[in-house]
């Protein structure tokens, strides 16, 4: 009989045994404990005993010791055979586990640290406690480019480095519309490098966008941000403002442009512009009309034009003390106007012409002046002229009146035997038919006659010393006064109907009537005559002829002619 006998001795916290028989079949099993013994005794010549020991912390190797004093090493997870008639302790030596340092490396970090670890061959990757201005930690990695994480787990076998792997840092830019709408997409700023921010605007009813802020600085849209920092930048707004500018549109002095707040009524200026010949009446947007000083309520800018109307003017009349003055006319700037034709009336006055205090308009003149005007009448008193036939025997003439002046009428009145002299003031003054007079009172002007003087020659109606005698040969160293008589009443004639005096007729005592001068008179008679003052035309003689006193006393004689022209005057 053959004994197998193991103790299970220290560093073995258990072992599984397994008995093998004959042929290496398993017989019986069991589990033995520190402290145990399994034994077994068997009558076969081939038998063994596996055993798998289990050992205690910190054990790492079994050993059986013999009682031949060999020891066998075996490895605790190999199972360890025990032959017929073998006898000994199982047991586990105790050799410290090996251990192995895991370090981190900054990897040209600025400041920081992170602790290594030591003890263990595995270990929990720490966080990094390193840091580096403007990159940002992204993992560790080994030298060999194994990435690992904070809180990965790592097992070593020797021992190890970790470097730290940075990335620049990225700051996020983010923009708030601040009350608006539309703002942009938030950016992303690398460090170290600029960031041309967006150019796209918010916008916001009622405002203007201004700029961004970041609650420091300000930013322009498309501006360059390059602070290495993230930032939220806010739309600064200012309350929308309108322009609203004046044209004169042809005028001058138009007013400065003004501001109008969204949504705040705008009083607009009061100042009016001007242009030479033109009223102002209004501004206009191109829609809309509005008055100086009127109120601006759209919330847009506007451009202001003046509204012109050509001026005008009145032109109004006063009678001045008559009736029937003209209405008013209206005269347009640059363009004449043509009085009115109406004349007014006032009794006893004769209208002259209109006065504005300058110059003087008769009706239906031309106006030109570029100015309101009251336009006066001007008033003449008339007079009035009353002919009186003074002791006429008969016919008329018709007073004058409803003038200035006039023009002294012919003698309508006749007085048997007398001819017409002329007309005469009771203080004297003598006019004759043709005369212009201007009356400063009521004139009546007196006729003034003159008793018909016929001449009578010698062997005619009466006998005369002062004429000839039939038959007498004209001799005028007796008949010179009477010839010169006769050429003066001819002159008086002359005088009173408007014609010239004769000249060169008179003679002197002793002189003979020349042919010459003979013709002078019995032209001047004819003169009278032709005139409508009588109805015989002398006749004349040739130069040398005899003067007969048929040339005096005959049907076609001086005599006859002058009588007639007498009677008909």
């Amino acid at each position: 009989m053959a004994t197998v006998s193991v103790f299970i001795g220290a560093g073995i916290s258990y072992c599984n045994w397994y008995f093998h028989g004959h042929n290496g079949n398993v017989t019986s099993s069991g589990t033995a404990y520190g402290g145990d013994t399994i034994s077994k005794t068997s009558s076969v010549s081939s038998y063994y005993i596996s055993l798998y020991p289990v050992l205690k912390d910190n054990y790492s190797n079994a050993v059986f010791h013999r009682s031949d004093g060999y020891n066998q090493t075996i490895a605790y997870d190999r199972d360890i055979y025990f032959n017929k008639d073998k006898s000994g302790t199982l047991s586990a030596t105790y050799n410290p586990p090996a251990t192995y340092t895991l370090s981190y490396n900054g990897n040209n970090a600025t400041g920081g640290s992170t602790t290594s670890q030591t003890g263990s061959t595995s270990y929990t990757v720490k966080q990094c406690g390193f840091y580096k201005t403007g990159y940002t930690f992204k993992y560790w990695q080994t030298a060999s480019g194994t990435k690992y994480y904070p809180g990965n787990t790592i097992s070593l076998s020797g021992n190890t480095t970790l470097y730290a792997y940075w990335e620049r840092t990225i700051y996020i830019i983010t923009y708030n519309a601040n009350g608006g709408t539309g703002a942009p997409s938030a950016q992303t700023k690398t460090y170290g490098t600029d960031l041309t921010l967006s150019s796209t605007k918010p916008t916001r009813s009622g405002y203007d966008f201004v700029n961004w802020f970041d609650g420091t600085d300000y930013y322009d849209p498309g501006g360059t941000y390059t602070a290495n920092s993230p930032a939220t930048l806010y739309a600064q707004w200012r309350i929308k403002t309108y322009t609203v500018s004046y044209n004169a549109n042809g005028g001058t002095g138009a007013p400065s442009a003004q501001t109008k707040t969204h949504d705040v009524d705008l009083t607009l200026s009061s100042t009016v512009p001007i242009r030479s010949g033109y009223d102002f009446v209004n501004w206009f947007d191109g829609t809309d009309y509005y008055s100086p000083g009127g109120t601006y309520t759209a919330n847009s800018p506007a451009s202001l034009y003046a509204q012109w109307r050509l001026k005008t003017y009145t032109i109004s009349y006063n009678a001045n003390g008559g009736t029937g003055a003209p209405s008013a006319q209206t005269k347009t700037h640059g363009v004449d106007l043509t009085l009115s034709s109406t004349v007014p009336t006032r009794d006893g006055y004769i209208f002259v012409n209109w006065f504005d205090g300058t110059d003087y308009y008769s009706p239906g003149q031309t106006y030109t002046a570029n100015s309101p005007a009251s336009l006066y009448a001007q008033w003449i008193k008339t007079y009035r002229v009353t002919y009186n036939g003074n002791h006429a025997t008969g016919g008329s003439t018709d007073a004058q009146s409803g003038s200035v002046s006039y023009t002294i009428r012919e003698c309508g009145f006749y007085k048997n035997g007398y001819y017409f002299k002329y007309w005469q003031t009771s203080s004297g003054t003598i006019y004759r038919p043709g005369d212009s007079i201007t009356p400063s009172e009521n004139l009546t002007l007196y006729a003034q006659w003159e008793a018909r003087s016929y001449f009578y020659w010698h062997g005619s109606d009466t006998e005369d010393s002062a004429y000839f005698a039939a038959g007498q040969r004209v001799d005028l160293a007796v008949t010179a006064t009477g010839w010169n008589n006769l050429c003066d009443a001819i002159n008086k004639l002359r005088e009173d109907i408007g014609l010239a005096t004769i000249a060169f007729a008179s003679v002197s005592a002793g002189d003979e009537i020349s042919s010459v001068k003979y013709n002078i008179v019995s032209n001047a008679i004819k003169q009278i005559v032709n005139a409508g003052y009588g109805s015989i035309t002398p006749v004349t003689v040739s130069a040398g002829q005899e003067i007969l006193t048929s040339h005096f006393n005959g049907g076609n004689s001086l005599k006859a002619a002058f009588n007639s022209a007498l009677a008909a005057v």
